[in-house]
């Protein structure tokens, strides 16, 4: 599923006012529970931020030396 910032600001905006309904992708989305639009808006988020790798990963290093090895 392909969410926008706005759909992020929506479900904040939601969740912080107190209500069970958003809009999601143009639709009028109704939650349950602020369990379930907590749970959706960690899912945004992860969806609108660009996965990092571990630190250490793809790196070369090559170790020097200052008595000739």
């Amino acid at each position: 599923m392909a969410y926008s910032q706005d759909d992020l600001d929506n479900i904040n905006a939601a969740i912080a006012s107190g209500a069970d309904q958003a809009m999601i992708q143009g639709e009028m989305v109704k939650y349950r529970s602020l369990s379930d639009m907590r749970s959706i808006r960690n899912e945004i988020e992860r969806a609108l931020s660009p996965s990092k790798a571990p630190s250490g990963i793809g790196q070369i290093f090559v170790p020097s030396t200052s008595r000739g090895l």
